[in-house]
């Protein structure tokens, strides 16, 4: 049911009502896909289409490695990701998803940390990597000087290439800027 202006009826938001508390409780029992987070996907029912999920909180409690995780999730259950990222480039938000799939510290895949890398160890990195590229459902923009038209934009020419976006996560929004603040 969709309105043909910006307000609804109390008859149209009924309507709206109803077909949720259908879907709820004959198909999934929940509108939302689970973010892969037991305790989250409780409390929200997982991400719905059209959700918008701000995650706040200081610096280094978290935040990146937390979409990472849910980013993941969507991806190993075959669902397309598209990463905007402020901070972390490209190579680092694979280290993260890899070390996150495999079990293997981040740090030590950097050759940061003091434990050595096992020939165990590089194979599952090889095979999660390979998983990763095979699927080729993660996209990730590391450009640090995107606005919120060119992030639009990049989305559009994604899912008009064929590409389907399931998910749209945006590491740091807060450095998001719009082309044009004339008007505001």
């Amino acid at each position: 049911t969709e309105s043909s202006t910006s307000w609804k009826t109390s008859k149209e938001s009924t309507r709206e009502f109803l077909e949720m508390m259908r879907e709820i409780h004959e198909n999934s029992g929940s509108l939302g896909f689970p973010s892969g987070i037991h305790e989250i996907d409780q409390q929200t029912g997982g991400l719905a289409p059209g959700d918008f999920w701000v995650v706040a909180a200081p610096s280094s409690c978290g935040k990146t490695m937390l979409m990472i995780q849910i980013c993941n999730h969507f991806h190993v259950e075959g669902k397309n990701v598209l990463i905007f990222s402020f901070e972390t480039n490209s190579a680092k938000i694979i280290t993260r998803m890899v070390a996150n799939r495999s079990n293997i510290d981040s740090k030590t895949i950097l050759g940061k940390g003091d434990e050595k890398l096992t020939a165990g160890d590089m194979m599952q990195i090889r095979s999660k990597t390979e998983s990763i590229m095979k699927s080729d459902a993660i996209t990730i923009c590391d450009n640090y000087d995107l606005t919120l038209e060119s992030m639009m934009g990049i989305a559009t020419q994604l899912r008009e290439a064929g590409r389907k976006i399931d998910i749209i996560a945006v590491d740091y929004i807060q450095l998001v800027s719009l082309s044009s603040n004339e008007g505001l």
